[in-house]
């Protein structure tokens, strides 16, 4: 463009696009800003159940085994029943937990992250169940506790930890001081 095209532009009268493909954009700007909780929950869901099934391949849950290598829970089961379960709910919700953190966009994080507490206790207790109906028969109570606050506390440090390398500047983000 040279410099007559410039100023031809610059001295046009303004035009303004039909008022249907106006309203058309800004609900489209304000879906993509504004994703609904729904379908983050439900991406989440997604994301850790496909992760979460492909750490059964080198660590197995409550029995629960994609193949029959023992691979990490052998390892973790040196160090006693609790301390197992533990690191098997911190690598099941840990690895989950950075995979979300990678896929959703910042504005889904931003969503997310306003109700992560509520939200990852929740796919604890989820993943407790489905993993108490397709487990052994022979799991107990301090087992199901040590799973979920391993869960719980890999799940929570990932995400902020995933949030702080690919967020540094978060709070100048967000317009609720980093909610």
């Amino acid at each position: 463009m040279n410099n007559k095209e410039l100023n031809e532009f610059i001295n046009s009268d303004v035009m303004m696009p039909p008022d249907h493909i106006t309203k058309k954009l800004k609900g489209t700007v304000h879906q993509d800003l504004s994703p609904s909780l729904f379908s983050i929950l439900t991406k989440v869901f997604l994301i850790q159940a496909i992760m979460g099934y492909s750490t059964l391949l080198i660590c197995s849950q409550f029995g629960i085994e994609v193949f029959e290598i023992k691979g990490l829970s052998e390892i973790f089961q040196k160090l006693g029943n609790v301390a197992c379960m533990s690191l098997c709910g911190a690598l099941f919700l840990g690895v989950g937990s950075t995979a979300t953190m990678l896929i959703l966009r910042p504005e889904e994080i931003r969503i997310l992250w306003r109700v992560k507490n509520f939200t990852y206790i929740g796919f604890s207790i989820l993943f407790l169940f489905i993993f108490s109906q397709f487990g052994s028969e022979h799991l107990h109570l301090s087992m199901f506790a040590s799973w979920f606050a391993g869960s719980l506390i890999a799940s929570y440090f990932m995400l902020k930890f995933v949030k702080d390398l690919r967020f540094p500047n978060w709070n100048s983000l967000t317009t609720n001081n980093g909610v």
